[in-house]
């Protein structure tokens, strides 16, 4: 399964949230050795909104 982080990223900031599932997979996309630079920045800024309350994790 390939997920677009682009997407994703674009998607819960639009909505100003992220499901558990998809919060799960950014989580695990931090692992991989073939991100780019720009989308680690966007897992990055993923995390940073959720730590400051700016996203929120729904079920």
């Amino acid at each position: 399964m390939q997920i677009d982080i682009r997407e994703l990223a674009m998607q819960a900031m639009a909505s100003r949230s992220i499901s558990r599932g998809e919060h799960q997979l950014v989580k695990s996309m931090l692992g991989q050795q073939d991100l780019e630079a720009t989308e680690r920045e966007l897992v990055a800024r993923l995390f940073y909104g959720i730590r400051r309350g700016l996203l929120e994790v729904v079920e």
